[in-house]
């Protein structure tokens, strides 16, 4: 009944965000754990992932984690272009694992000593990935968790699939000139379009949950970039380029 209730939600919720969240909220019902997280594929060359969700994790510890995403051992499993569930003690012995800084500085002060990922692909296109944890305290996830967890695996690949090939599609060609012509990243393009959206910094800093720093950051190099000082010079060339 649990797992029926998870795939209805992965289909039935239209926004990503809220889908995964949801998602989050569920799982430690079939699955046990302390934490957990789900990031989508970075669009940009910043980070390897982004847009992250939680469960029981802050905002900040979500963000701490893009400092390390290209650091993360477990990167070599992610871009296999299979979609798939990985124990992570099954790939690394603790005293290589524990020397690394990803450990050190990162897993070990926030006690998430076992995970388990669900790595998200199509045979051309990394998705995702969700990750749950569980302090040092243990146990490590079982092999019954593994199996519970491979039940929905294909379903969560579709559905980020369906979202991805739909974002593709509405791309505009003034997304591309923006690109091509402005020299904006990926990350500044989706920042402007929440601009033109009319969001303030901080609605823009909770939805893609990053630092009012960080968005603050990309609109200054957004009006540089595009040759603006203000939002009505900012409107009036988006409009004259097709962003609007």
């Amino acid at each position: 009944m649990l797992i029926s209730r998870i795939l209805y939600n992965i289909y039935s919720i239209d926004d990503n965000q809220e889908m995964r969240k949801t998602f989050l909220d569920l799982i430690p019902n079939l699955v046990q754990c302390s934490k957990a997280s789900f990031y989508l594929a970075a669009a940009g060359e910043d980070h390897f992932m982004d847009r992250p969700v939680g469960y029981c994790m802050s905002e900040q510890l979500l963000e701490s984690y893009l400092a390390y995403d290209k650091f993360d051992y477990m990167n070599s499993v992610f871009v296999n272009s299979v979609t798939e569930v990985y124990r992570e003690s099954d790939y690394f012995i603790d005293e290589v694992r524990n020397q690394s800084p990803y450990f050190k500085e990162l897993i070990e002060p926030n006690d998430m000593y076992y995970s388990v990922q669900i790595c998200l692909s199509t045979p051309e296109t990394f998705l995702g990935v969700a990750t749950l944890f569980r302090g040092k305290q243990g146990p490590d996830f079982s092999d019954r968790d593994l199996f519970l967890l491979r039940l929905i695996k294909d379903h969560l690949a579709l559905r980020l699939y369906q979202d991805y090939s739909a974002n593709k599609r509405k791309k505009p060609d003034s997304d591309i000139r923006l690109y091509a012509e402005y020299n904006l990243t990926a990350r500044e393009i989706e920042i402007l379009q929440l601009m033109l959206e009319r969001y303030s910094n901080d609605e823009m800093a909770d939805y893609l949950h990053v630092s009012h720093f960080t968005v603050q950051k990309h609109v200054s190099n957004i009006y540089k970039k595009l040759n603006v000082n203000s939002k009505g010079q900012l409107f009036k060339l988006c409009s004259e380029i097709g962003q609007i």
